[in-house]
């Protein structure tokens, strides 16, 4: 896919809150969304709305949800171009567009004529679960690690099935955990964190339209999503024609410092009776320089979760931001293929933040590492450039003489009717 000019779109903005009677819609003017796959809620967004009334300032108010009653706010957007011809959308989990994602509301702010909203998915509402009592629970019955993934989803939120997105999770969700114990104090989600991570994968609610177990550095996407995002920062005839020069800007850090580390250790200790049961694991490289201690509850994972960090921590230190041309193809767990002139650059996008004012995104990509030019324009310097080639070609230049981002129009669709935001 490529990214439309910031001039050839618009964006259509649909939200409503639940109460008793249902679904109502929302004065929403702007939707700024984000998926990240190491945040503890994989999906946020900040919803910008026109005035609203008290009762509506009631309903969302964050301290009284009830999580059975699943997230006070659905929302959808959908990229049209200017024939009014749907180009791109989100949630973007399915083939075609429609799906609301749903989820709860974390904080408002009220101004004199516009109210902020932050919305987050279902796992900010385990975390904020813990054992209130004196005693450790043992969650029960649990044979393997779906028993022990529904078994936190019902305390939770009352019910709930998790699904395997890919080969790891399936064999995570088969195998039996060795100890599910929460310590007095402890939150739930804890429980699977800990567990599911020392195995490489991770519980995340999807947009809230359902509950998955996923590797943790390729959360699932969508049917037929690529597996490689293919950008550049100009356009001329030697570029691939699978590749969309969109980049507008890139910074790129090396660091020591941060999260990068080459030796891991975890430790942790439960009540055990009338004693406390000290538990640890520890990962390195051969010749670790920089080591990482870090201090959880609960009972000890089932497997060397240091070692699980440890795989991640060495591949970060080399990072970068990318601000590009909105598209909404583009998730956490693909990679980043970053053209630049003299240079491309790879790596893995850990997460996505879309700005439709702007009409930008910004990724942020780990595991950078720099590849040969000469052997990543292979297929542009060997195809023939056939008059579709050159179509191509003239495109790509035309693009990237296109305004700047800033000249984006973006209008909020609502039940009912279109407010235009300068169109």
């Amino acid at each position: 896919m490529t990214a439309p000019s910031p001039t050839s779109v618009k964006y259509q903005f649909v939200a409503d809150y639940w109460t008793a009677g249902g679904w109502k819609p929302l004065p929403v003017t702007d939707i700024s969304p984000s998926s990240d796959k190491d945040r503890r809620a994989y999906t946020a967004a900040t919803l910008t709305l026109s005035s609203v009334s008290a009762t509506v300032l009631a309903a969302l108010d964050p301290r009284t949800v009830d999580p059975a009653t699943g997230g006070q706010v659905r929302w959808r957007i959908t990229q049209l171009d200017l024939a009014g011809n749907t180009i791109g959308w989100l949630p973007r989990t399915g083939t075609l567009p429609g799906a609301y994602a749903r989820m709860f509301v974390r904080g408002i702010r009220r101004r004199l004529e516009s109210v902020t909203v932050d919305v987050e998915g279902g796992e900010t509402m385990i975390l904020d679960r813990i054992n209130l009592t004196s005693k450790t629970i043992a969650a029960h019955p649990v044979y393997t690690g779906a028993d022990l993934a529904n078994w936190t989803l019902d305390e939770v939120f009352g019910n709930g099935t998790v699904t395997a997105a890919d080969a790891a999770a399936t064999a995570y969700l088969a195998r039996k955990p060795d100890r599910v114990e929460l310590a007095s104090g402890d939150n739930y989600f804890r429980l699977t964190e800990s567990d599911m991570s020392s195995h490489g994968v991770r519980l995340l609610d999807l947009w809230g339209l359902g509950w998955y177990v996923a590797d943790r550095d390729h959360p699932p996407t969508f049917p037929g999503a690529q597996a490689t995002a293919k950008l550049a920062s100009f356009a001329d005839e030697t570029l691939p024609v699978d590749v969309d020069p969109i980049i507008i800007d890139l910074e790129e850090a090396i660091t020591r410092d941060g999260d990068w580390a080459d030796g891991v250790i975890v430790r942790g200790d439960i009540p055990s009776g009338s004693y406390t049961e000290r538990w640890e694991y520890a990962a390195e490289k051969t010749a670790h320089t920089k080591g990482l201690v870090i201090e959880i509850g609960g009972a000890a994972p089932s497997s060397n979760l240091a070692a699980s960090i440890l795989s991640r921590t060495v591949r970060r230190g080399r990072d970068l931001t990318v601000t590009a041309r909105a598209r909404l193809d583009v998730l956490p767990g693909m990679t980043l293929e970053a053209h630049l002139v003299g240079d491309v650059l790879t790596g893995l996008i850990t997460s996505v933040k879309w700005d439709f004012q702007l009409g930008t995104m910004n990724l942020q990509v780990q595991s950078a590492a720099s590849t040969d030019p000469d052997v990543a324009i292979t297929e542009a310097r060997t195809r023939a450039l056939n008059a579709q080639g050159a179509y191509n070609a003239a495109t790509r230049l035309a693009r990237s003489l296109a305004p700047a981002p800033p000249d984006v129009k973006a209008e909020a669709w609502q039940a009912s009717q279109m407010i235009g935001l300068g169109l």
